[in-house]
């Protein structure tokens, strides 16, 4: 009789500490707080268009001219760059993202003439369009306020084109590049709220290119553009 009540006392106490035990699970993470956590979470930027002006120019970029003394090509205007991005991972202080595009400059070169005595100075123009294709690792801590830290790496395919002229017959060239820049992201809260997006962002840095090919096209330039981003 003992052994059963002290069996039964054993059972009602196991119970009354599983009851309590249930009990504290099913109030520890109400339904409620979770649908909020998930909220929050989509307020992230997962996409994002840049626009972008650059200084970048190649260093010893030439091609083959009937005028004597022709420079290197150099860049006459800034290039330009329409850029997007869309995340893929992230990380506690990352984010990762695809990046892609195109950008187009205008180089030009120029080299002496001479009629009879004289010497005339002409020039080239020759178009170049860049196709961007590449990663970027922002930092999602701030170095300064809301001062980000960032660095890309792409490979951007060129075809330069140019008409017949003086120089040659006309340049028609496709050639690839690597590029690498790093920079820093200012975000502007008070801009994204106005424009009712979640992200909104000044950028500057440098970047550099690589020759994948006989073309040399390696250069470096400073860039700077704005960046809205979206979910």
């Amino acid at each position: 009789m003992m052994t059963t009540l002290r069996l039964f006392s054993c059972f009602i106490v196991l119970y009354f500490f599983h009851s309590v035990h249930a009990q504290e699970l099913s109030v520890e993470v109400p339904q409620s707080q979770i649908h909020f956590s998930k909220e929050m979470n989509t307020n992230a930027t997962n996409n994002s268009m840049e626009l972008q002006f650059s200084t970048w120019s190649p260093l010893h970029f030439s091609q083959p001219s009937q005028i004597e003394d022709t420079s290197s090509f150099s860049t006459s205007i800034p290039e330009v760059s329409l850029l997007f991005s869309t995340k893929f991972a992230q990380g506690s202080w990352y984010d990762l993202s695809a990046k892609y595009g195109f950008a187009y400059t205008r180089l030009q070169r120029s080299g002496n003439v001479s009629y009879d005595i004289t010497q005339n100075r002409v020039s080239q123009n020759l178009n170049m369009y860049q196709g961007v294709l590449g990663v970027e690792l922002a930092s999602t801590h701030s170095l300064f306020k809301n001062i980000h830290p960032l660095v890309g790496l792409s490979l951007a395919p060129a075809w330069s084109q140019s008409v017949s002229s003086s120089f040659n017959n006309g340049v028609s060239e496709l050639a690839w590049m690597a590029k690498a820049s790093a920079g820093v992201s200012v975000n502007m809260k008070s801009v994204a709220s106005l424009m009712g997006l979640p992200e909104a962002a000044l950028e500057i840095g440098v970047e550099g290119t690589q020759s994948l090919g006989a073309t040399n096209l390696s250069g470096a330039g400073f860039w700077a553009g704005t960046r809205l981003g979206w979910q």
